[in-house]
């Protein structure tokens, strides 16, 4: 059976799709290290293409692109390939250029016109999604606390944890974002500012109770408080035997101490001069 050329083009179209939903799968898999030397290594990758790409001068030629409340002007290669406006570069995509988004963000400059002569987008097109970048800033302003990757990608609807992690990759590389801890457990806020620690793990619930505790916490009471603050704060319910193996495990580090002995068994505080303490982001 012969297939058609339009078959054949929805095919690879098909296969290219595929192809990039397994490579952002497989990039959400990646640690902090490795997702930067992948990044390190594509940007290398387009800047051989560009360099490879045939070299000659500008001709006298200029295309004149207006801005809002500016014009500037566009070198424009003998073999068609326009320089960027912004960076400076010939032949290369001006949606992605860093620059340009920066520029955006700042409200530097507009929208480029579009041509009067062809229909507008369509409703759920690519050019009618939002500006994910200026969302993730205005979310970011008025969360000083801190947010999740995934709460970012929530408030500016991209649920997919990788979308929402490239578009804070973006600010943070253009200054208006800043990671505090690791990729899977870090708080994003705006530059200078500090996150609100975040009680999340059982053993950050332990510090967190001993550390407001007036005076020596019981083993069961304290045990209690743990399953609850963990509860309250992750929507999970840590089991009595993992509690009981943190604490051991948080003595051991010299970051609490025992303090006396009740029917329940030992009393526990916070130790004076020990280890520092599990960091609770």
């Amino acid at each position: 059976m012969t297939i058609s050329a339009h078959d054949q083009v929805l095919q690879r179209a098909r296969a290219k799709e595929k192809r990039i939903e397994t490579a952002l799968a497989a990039i959400d898999e990646l640690t902090d290290d490795e997702a930067d030397f992948v990044y390190a290594k594509l940007e290398k990758r387009v800047i051989g293409k560009q360099a490879a790409l045939p070299q000659t001068k500008a001709t006298a030629k200029t295309a004149e692109h207006k801005s809002i409340g500016a014009k500037t002007k566009a070198a424009v290669t003998s073999d068609g390939r326009r320089h960027c406006r912004f960076c400076g570069k010939a032949g290369h995509n001006v949606q992605s250029c860093d620059e340009k988004k920066a520029a955006e963000l700042n409200g530097e400059i507009g929208e480029m016109p579009k041509n009067t002569t062809k229909p507008g987008p369509k409703p759920g097109t690519k050019s009618m999604r939002p500006n994910y970048a200026a969302l993730a800033r205005e979310v970011l302003a008025a969360n000083p606390q801190g947010l999740r990757t995934y709460e970012i990608g929530k408030k500016i609807g991209q649920n997919k944890p990788q979308n929402a992690y490239g578009t804070l990759k973006l600010l943070e590389r253009l200054g208006y974002a800043q990671r505090h801890g690791e990729r899977y457990n870090a708080l994003w806020t705006v530059p200078g500012f500090t996150p609100v620690p975040r009680v999340e793990t059982i053993a950050a619930a332990i510090i967190h109770i001993l550390r407001g505790a007036t005076s020596p916490v019981d083993a069961w009471k304290l045990r209690d408080e743990v399953v609850k603050l963990v509860i309250a704060n992750t929507g999970k319910k840590p089991r009595l035997d993992s509690v009981t193996t943190e604490i051991g495990s948080l003595l051991q580090k010299n970051a609490i101490d025992t303090n006396g002995l009740n029917e329940h068994g030992p009393l526990y505080v916070i130790a004076e001069g020990g280890l520092d303490a599990p960091t609770m982001n």
